[in-house]
């Protein structure tokens, strides 16, 4: 077909042709990374540690942490994965007379309208590009993860604001921290101010190495990410401890604000931030 148009036509397609397959590609390498060994996601979204081929590339230094590691923040999704269970326990739960076969119908009638209505409206659209995003960035760096030379999943960057706006699209965890943001603000100013300290004089103590010092924030982060992700969960179906959500996810922040300050002034001593915002605090504090 492409024989019998010109070549000054011919070419373009060609090119863009073949830019679009190697694209495709990585999503579809990305695909079947994800299916045959879902435990890839394990080192780099949960817990990293001495990973073989990672830690020996880094000079036997443990520096490499995971999403959650650096952020436990984004550990509030857990918020997120409670409601969508409540809502599928609840859909599968209104089980009409009349045998399997016509359960699974009304089932499937039901999530159907549901999609229909949430692509109707705003909301629901930027909710699937949000995800669509994450998801095709996640497959498209997943074959080549975890990896050397990096303190965090820097190629993964674009998750962090994409589970803020997860987050902030739970009503219960909105509900948590709009009533209770002086709790959460408050303890992220605690644990910027003493928490940054702690770690410092915890290092200092311990004459801890790099890598030893990286691994105290992980597991550091992991714990107050555990406890949060538990909590969040919780506000979908109670708000009895809404205001202990609010400083969990204060003092989650607070961790990863302080890895991101230490890592610039004592860890390490970076050419240029990734995020330009980080290296304008980085510099009024070594100032300071």
């Amino acid at each position: 077909m492409l024989a019998a148009l010109p070549p000054v036509v011919v070419a373009p397609l060609d090119v863009t042709f073949d830019r679009v397959s190697i694209l495709l590609g990585q999503f579809y390498s990305g695909g079947i990374v994800l299916v045959t060994d879902p435990g890839r996601l394990a080192p780099v979204l949960v817990r990293g540690g001495d990973i073989t081929g990672v830690s020996e590339r880094n000079f036997d230094e443990t520096i490499y942490l995971t999403v959650t590691e650096a952020a436990p923040v984004v550990a509030g999704l857990g918020a997120l994965a409670a409601t969508g269970m409540v809502t599928a326990a609840g859909t599968l739960g209104e089980r009409p007379a009349g045998g399997v076969a016509r359960t699974l119908r009304a089932v499937g009638e039901r999530v159907r309208s549901r999609l229909v209505a949430l692509g109707s409206s705003p909301a629901g659209v930027a909710d699937a590009f949000c995800l669509t995003s994450g998801v095709l960035f996640l497959l498209l760096y997943l074959p080549v993860l975890p990896l050397h030379a990096q303190v965090t999943v820097r190629y993964l960057l674009v998750l962090y604001p994409l589970a803020v706006y997860g987050m902030a699209r739970q009503a219960p965890l909105r509900r948590a921290l709009g009533t209770h943001w002086r709790a959460a603000l408050w303890t992220w100013v605690g644990g910027v101010l003493v928490g940054a300290q702690l770690f410092v004089a915890g290092v200092t103590a311990g004459s801890l190495a790099r890598g030893e010092a990286m691994q105290v924030h992980a597991f550091a982060g992991l714990a107050v990410a555990g406890a949060f992700s538990a909590l969040a969960a919780a506000t979908v179906v109670t708000d009895r401890g809404d205001r202990a959500v609010a400083v969990a996810g204060g003092l989650a922040a607070a961790l990863g604000t302080d890895f991101l300050l230490l890592s610039g002034l004592v860890y390490f001593q970076y050419g240029q931030y990734a995020l330009p915002a980080a290296g304008w605090v980085a510099d009024l504090l070594a100032v300071a």
